[in-house]
C-alpha cells in the first residue's frame, strides 16, 4: 500500500493535471480525418545488439485516399547500461498528388541516454536523420525541398510497470 503523502501520489497528480490542462491549448490544424498505422518487430541478436523493423500505412482525405506506404529497418547496440547507439533506413512510397507516387530515402544515427529513479524511467534521444527523394542523391544535394537533415531531441518519461503513463516530447530543428 502506498501512503497518501508519499513522493509517489505527487507524481501520480502532477501526470494527471498534465494530461488534463495540455489537450486545452492544442487546436487541430486542419478538419481531415487521417490514419496513421504501423507494425513492427524488435529481436534482440545478442544482449546488447537488437534488430528492428516496421511497416507503416498513412492515408488522408477522411481516409479516402492512402497518402504514404513506408518501410524501416535498423539495429540498436546498447554500449552502455545507460548508453544506446541505433541506426536505420526508411524508404517511403508518397501519393504527391498530381505528380504521381514518388519514392523517398532516408536514414538516420541515434545516441539514447537513460536512467532510472525508482518507477520513474527517463531518457533522453538524439538523432540525426537525412533525407532525400527518388531523383537521386546527386539531384537532391541541388535541390534543398528534396534533401534536408533534420537533428531532433526525445525525451521520453514513463513509469516502469505502468505501461499506459508514456509521455514523449518531441523538439525538432530543421536545417
Amino acid at each position: 500500500m502506498i501512503k497518501k503523502d508519499s513522493y509517489t501520489w505527487k507524481i501520480y497528480g502532477l501526470v494527471v493535471v498534465v494530461l488534463c490542462i495540455v489537450p486545452a491549448f492544442l487546436h487541430a490544424q486542419e478538419k481531415d480525418f487521417t490514419t496513421w498505422a504501423s507494425a513492427g518487430f524488435k529481436y534482440k541478436v545478442k544482449p546488447a545488439f537488437t534488430l528492428s523493423g516496421k511497416l507503416e500505412w498513412r492515408t488522408k482525405d477522411d481516409l479516402g485516399k492512402t497518402d504514404r506506404w513506408g518501410l524501416d529497418v535498423g539495429g540498436a547496440y546498447s554500449v552502455l547500461p545507460f548508453l544506446k547507439v541505433a541506426a536505420g533506413y526508411e524508404i517511403h512510397y508518397r501519393n504527391r498528388g498530381e505528380a504521381g507516387w514518388k519514392f523517398r530515402h532516408r536514414y538516420h544515427f541515434d545516441g539514447t541516454l537513460s536512467t532510472r529513479v525508482q518507477r520513474l524511467k527517463v531518457s533522453l534521444r538524439e538523432r540525426f536523420q537525412h533525407t532525400f527523394d527518388s531523383s537521386g542523391f546527386a539531384a537532391a544535394v541541388a535541390d534543398a525541398g528534396n534533401n534536408f537533415n533534420i537533428l531532433s531531441t526525445a525525451v521520453a518519461m514513463s513509469f516502469v510497470g505502468v505501461r499506459v503513463l508514456n509521455w514523449r516530447m518531441i523538439f525538432r530543428n530543421a536545417r
